[in-house]
């Protein structure tokens, strides 16, 4: 109701030398309503639209630093909301395979989202995990190519953190990934060979057929 009220005066009393300010308040209002993170964060965007609206409106109001820090403030609380979201498809994804690409996936708009979280680091570690447990769930034919990117993952989180904590735990995925992945390269090989061998040997019979 406040956000109505003060949207309200404003545009009655354009002129008003409170109409700035009662624009700034009705931003504000939405500010204050905006829900805890684990709620609906409609609300929450609806309130950095219209502070980031307030400030590109009137670049010199002695409000444009609160109204940043406002922001900075519900974006903590979508950054929150993003990160819990991407942690709880890691923990109900056990053997499911599509909770499990959608908990890379999640990680993967998280760190693309908010680049500079005090989350990523967990959230890079999170991924190595999430991929490994992907490659091991998923079908056979598929297994040699998730394998590989959890290996990438794993590199991306050494590259990024060479100091984390989580290494020596993402480390054994990345030993198994390898040697998953080798595994698999081996069996393909001996395979493709076998055919390679079982057509020579059908086409020499043919061959040999046909000079009779």
């Amino acid at each position: 109701m406040a956000n109505f009220r003060f949207k309200k005066f404003a545009e009655v009393f354009a002129r008003s030398e409170y109409a700035e300010e009662a624009i700034y308040m009705s931003a504000y209002s939405l500010y204050k309503d905006s829900p805890q993170f684990n709620l609906d964060q409609s609300g929450t965007l609806t309130a950095i639209n219209e502070l980031q609206n307030y400030i590109n409106n009137y670049p010199d109001s002695k409000f444009r630093e609160e109204s940043s820090n406002l922001i900075k403030q519900l974006r903590k609380k979508l950054e929150r909301k993003a990160y819990e979201k991407a942690k709880l498809y890691y923990k109900t994804s056990p053997f499911n395979v599509a909770t499990l690409k959608s908990a890379v996936i999640e990680i993967t708009n998280f760190q693309r989202d908010y680049p500079d979280s005090d989350y990523n680091e967990e959230m890079a570690f999170l991924k190595v995990m999430s991929q490994y447990e992907l490659a091991k769930s998923t079908v056979e034919h598929k297994q040699k190519e998730r394998y590989d990117e959890a290996v990438l993952f794993y590199q991306a989180l050494v590259d990024k953190y060479p100091k984390s904590d989580y290494l020596k735990r993402a480390e054994k995925f990345y030993d198994i990934s390898m040697k998953e992945s080798d595994r698999i390269a081996k069996l393909e090989a001996e395979y493709k060979a076998a055919l390679e061998k079982e057509k020579s040997n059908t086409s020499k019979v043919v061959g040999a057929g046909s000079n009779q």
